[in-house]
């Protein structure tokens, strides 16, 4: 069986729904380092249903709270490897929440290349002539709920890991 539905299983969870689960990692790469995955078995992103895309997203920015709060982190990193060559270790998509120290020995610099005006222009051509259903990805219209929407809360402001983060902000 996956490792990351046994995990699921274990009872070792920081956080579960019915469709999402957090725990600390069993091989960590840093102190705090959380895995947030689906409950159901999903091998990449793409097989994941939009819904439980849409809550793995939400249940990892909440972790990130989470370890900033608990660990005094400076920091996190939020990980989605999605294939070995990506550094996918596990059949089993999920997001790493990493939190961050200075002088921790994680390194993710990379160095950005120069392409050509002409070379970027053809692999946006590329990009576009994906189909997404009958209509192509460029075509495709996103659409934001705009409208205001009354906010209550039975958190108190001390406890509501959303108003904490907004200090965080450089």
């Amino acid at each position: 069986m996956c490792e990351v539905c046994e995990l699921a299983k274990s009872g070792k969870l920081l956080y579960s729904d019915d469709y999402v689960v957090a725990a600390m990692h069993p091989k960590p790469t840093v102190k705090g380092h959380v895995l947030v995955f689906a409950k159901e078995h999903h091998q990449i992103i793409t097989q994941v249903p939009q819904a439980v895309l849409s809550q793995l997203f939400d249940k990892a920015k909440m972790m990130a709270g989470f370890v900033f709060d608990a660990l005094q982190a400076e920091g996190t990193n939020i990980i989605a490897p999605n294939g070995t060559i990506a550094g996918q270790t596990d059949a089993h998509f999920a997001m790493h929440v990493l939190p961050r120290f200075a002088n921790d020995g994680l390194n993710f610099d990379w160095q950005p290349k120069q392409y050509p005006e002409e070379k970027l222009d053809e692999l946006l051509g590329l990009l576009n002539e994906v189909q997404v259903g009958e209509e192509s990805f460029a075509d495709q219209e996103i659409i934001l709920d705009t409208e205001p929407k009354e906010v209550s809360s039975t958190v108190p402001p001390d406890k509501n890991y959303q108003l904490k983060h907004l200090r965080r902000i450089p």
